[in-house]
């Protein structure tokens, strides 16, 4: 479904903000809490600005979920989602994206929280290149229902006319271990297309709501919702 006026306003609004150097940031995970001097590569998303955020918020709020366990993040940008479970009670964390300069951000990243022992980052387009299997699955997903922008890379975390969505959902299960589950974020004003409560009941997925959240920022104004699926 094309974007619609608004959305393609909000779109065209985040690559603007979404041009910028390389740079470091603190972003916080609870008060008291802070990630300190996370990195941020030119074409990556910037955490701080968007839903990955508002998900290492959760991930660090509910620590049981991937407690002792081993964790996929996929889609990792920066590696943040990543970074937080590994600090905070992973046994293992693989961190994987299609996006070369989303895996060379990440290796950074994990090297200055001092985490290469528990991880391994992946450049790989979903699974291709994953083995074994997961008890978390983390997808932080395109939510925009558009083709990537060719002028600006950064879109290909930002757009997707929803192909991506369904090849994870229909891969995914084969690399779930029994109880598994599968942890994503939303941004409702994208609209249906890439919306994972929708699209993981049409694939035989049990959608739970975990937390949601009133976004007001200039980037997000509206509903934010974390998703938990499970086979």
């Amino acid at each position: 479904m094309p974007l619609t006026e608004a959305q393609k306003k909000l779109v065209d609004k985040q690559i603007e903000h979404h041009r910028h150097g390389k740079y470091s940031v603190d972003v916080e995970l609870t008060q008291g809490v802070i990630l300190e001097g996370l990195l941020v590569f030119p074409d990556v998303l910037r955490p701080e600005s968007v839903s990955a955020r508002f998900l290492a918020q959760f991930l660090y709020s509910n620590k049981d979920i991937y407690r002792d366990k081993r964790v996929l993040d996929m889609g990792c940008g920066t590696g943040i989602q990543g970074i937080v479970t590994a600090l905070y009670g992973a046994s293992e964390t693989i961190l994987s994206d299609i996006s070369l300069e989303a895996v060379e951000n990440t290796r950074e990243n994990i090297s200055h929280f001092s985490l290469s022992g528990k991880t391994q980052v992946i450049h790989c387009d979903l699974f291709e290149r994953i083995t074994g299997t997961f008890d978390v699955i983390i997808f932080n997903h395109p939510f925009f229902s558009e083709k990537p922008y060719e002028d600006a890379p950064v879109t290909i975390a930002m757009l997707d006319e929803g192909g991506l969505l369904e090849r994870f959902l229909k891969e995914a299960p084969h690399h779930l271990n029994k109880d598994g589950i599968i942890i994503m974020p939303y941004f409702l004003f994208a609209g249906d297309t890439n919306n994972p409560e929708l699209k993981g009941k049409k694939h035989g997925y049990i959608v739970k709501k975990v937390d949601q959240k009133q976004i007001n920022t200039e980037l997000h104004k509206g509903d934010a919702c974390i998703f938990e699926l499970t086979k």
